[in-house]
């Protein structure tokens, strides 16, 4: 799949390619994931920022909206990289994609990547 939109800069490009695989365990806050829009059948890349009692919270890094989503349901796979599992060697990949679904959730990448765009 090739990732098109703006909605997870700067961490997904536009026209960057992607691998979603199954689930081998529940999905967890911080995973970024493909899910079916219910109302439109499309399928979008966001990730997961909170969880709750009836599925997932989801928001694109670069995005202003959220969604709930349910799983099993229409959360169909998470995508996978070849990136490092260690983040500078110390620091665990689970660990930096939960630190950047809590940014996402309170918009702080999304200011942060428009600031960046400005300084240029």
């Amino acid at each position: 799949m090739v990732a098109h939109g703006t909605s997870m800069l700067p961490f997904i490009k536009d026209g960057t390619k992607l691998t979603i695989e199954p689930f081998q365990n529940p999905p967890r806050i911080g995973d970024v994931v493909a899910f079916e829009r219910i109302e439109s059948n499309d399928l979008v890349i966001h990730r997961i920022v909170e969880k709750r009692e009836d599925g997932y919270l989801i928001k694109g890094d670069n995005s202003k909206m959220s969604e709930n989503c349910k799983f099993p349901g229409s959360i169909i796979g998470k995508i996978t990289d070849n990136g490092p599992a260690l983040f500078f060697g110390i620091i665990p990949r689970q660990t930096i994609d939960f630190i950047i679904s809590v940014l996402s959730r309170y918009r702080i990448v999304e200011f942060g990547w428009k600031i960046g765009k400005i300084i240029k």
